[in-house]
């Protein structure tokens, strides 16, 4: 589960096997159903029986491939799948390809899952895309939602940072952004 993608019809028939043991207990019998398996898979702290969802666990076994690939970009495995689907990119840019076996496929759909939670800290900002990339914690969609202005010269969040005095330059800032986000 950690590095396929499983068929969703599989992770139904897995949820529908526990649900089926809990709810009967023996098969030939008719259980009762005292509770929809969404809620008894709902951690206990919010009611539920904290049953796994074997698709929700597929895919977060997936992201958490995909955030190894982030962390441990010289780990031997990321290093081939690099080679092999990215080499010209980063992780997160990477595309599918035209030949992406399952597993490639599987660490995508992961990736997918992942991106919904990623946000840079900003440290130097010198990786950071000013108006593309999540960001500022303070805002909604946690980046910049104000249009980059023709011909900006700010393309990292390091281009508006004051190096010297190690903060923001305002003067910068309010050039191309609102009040509210700056």
């Amino acid at each position: 589960m950690s590095c396929f993608l499983l068929p969703k019809s599989i992770c139904d028939k897995l949820n529908s096997i526990v649900s089926n043991f809990w709810w009967k207990g023996d098969p030939e019998k008719k259980g009762i159903h005292w509770q929809s398996w969404e809620c008894m898979t709902q951690p206990k702290e919010e009611g539920g029986m904290g049953f796994r969802n074997f698709k929700a666990m597929n895919e977060a076994l997936l992201a958490r491939q995909s955030w190894r690939q982030l962390k441990n970009p010289n780990a031997y495995w990321a290093k081939i799948l690099k080679g092999l689907y990215f080499p010209n990119s980063s992780f997160l840019e990477a595309v599918k390809g035209s030949r992406a076996s399952w597993i490639w496929l599987s660490i995508l759909h992961g990736r997918e899952t992942l991106a919904k939670g990623l946000r840079w800290q900003v440290q130097g900002g010198s990786q950071i895309k000013f108006w593309d990339d999540k960001w500022i914690p303070s805002l909604p969609q946690y980046k910049v939602a104000t249009q980059k202005p023709v011909g900006s010269s700010i393309e990292w969040v390091s281009d508006i940072i004051n190096k010297e005095r190690g903060c923001w330059n305002k003067e910068r800032l309010n050039l191309v952004v609102s009040a509210e986000e700056i």
